[in-house]
């Protein structure tokens, strides 16, 4: 497998660690992508100019520009805190290259789980289920799940066809959970989000109180049994939660 690592950053002093552990990996084939201010150099490393006066936080522009700019079939996209931890192509290789868009394993800066493999859980009913969104990696992934899902957009592993046909929306900044919207984008056009349960990666950076919100027995067995017009009905709501989001109530006039 091929990849192209894109890294967004707007200057950090973590770039030489995600480097090098890139570079860790072995991987025969691969770029890494910079966007955004930084002095790496390498015959690996293809620097993006970005100028960040024109729009702050731009988030989406840089992603979309790391895909515009990829050479290879995989195309790995990490904020500027995400390092790979040893045996993570190893892991890809073991996972296979069958998937649209997909993770894997997320760890915080203390060794703890991440948010990874997760349901967009705000609008899942019962109330016992809204704070408990992690799903276990053995399970089953699935169209219909995929569809009350999002993949977090601090790490993104998508094809470079899917991110080209599917870019994300570049009206949106960063903390406007424009993560969700190309989740949903590309859920609503039959793509199955996946998490490779095989590969790790770290944040290095500390990212706040931690919360376990893995998913109980009991909260998986009322998913498992979940009609299919739930499913259908969850995910409108959360469309339209997010709408209500970007834009306000459109319900509501005068």
């Amino acid at each position: 497998m091929d990849f192209s690592f894109g890294i967004q950053t707007g200057g950090s002093t973590n770039l030489e660690l995600i480097v090098q552990s890139i570079r860790a990996q072995n991987i025969p084939n691969y770029e890494i992508l910079v966007v955004g201010q930084n002095d790496l150099s390498g015959s690996d490393i293809r620097s993006i100019p970005f100028d960040e006066s024109v729009r702050p936080m731009w988030i989406t522009r840089k992603r979309n520009l790391i895909a515009q700019n990829a050479r290879y079939e995989n195309i790995v996209i990490i904020h500027d805190y995400i390092v790979f931890l040893e045996g993570w192509y190893e892991g890809f290789l073991r996972f296979g290259s069958d998937f649209s868009i997909c993770n894997s394993k997320i760890i915080d800066i203390h060794g703890r789980r991440g948010i990874d493999y997760t349901l967009f859980s705000p609008f899942l009913a019962p109330p016992c289920i809204r704070d408990r969104q992690l799903l276990p990696y053995d399970y089953p992934p699935s169209h219909k799940l995929s569809t009350i899902m999002y993949l977090p957009g601090n790490y993104t592993v998508i094809k470079r066809d899917i991110a080209l046909k599917f870019p994300y929306d570049e009206r949106l900044v960063w903390n406007q959970i424009e993560d969700v919207v190309l989740s949903q984008t590309l859920t609503d056009a039959g793509h199955m989000i996946q998490c490779n349960p095989h590969s790790t990666v770290q944040m290095i950076k500390d990212k706040g109180p931690y919360y376990d919100i893995s998913m109980r027995p009991e909260d998986l067995e009322y998913l498992h049994y979940m009609p299919e017009d739930h499913y259908e009905h969850l995910a409108q709501i959360s469309r339209m939660a997010v709408q209500t989001a970007l834009f306000g109530d459109t319900s509501k006039t005068g």
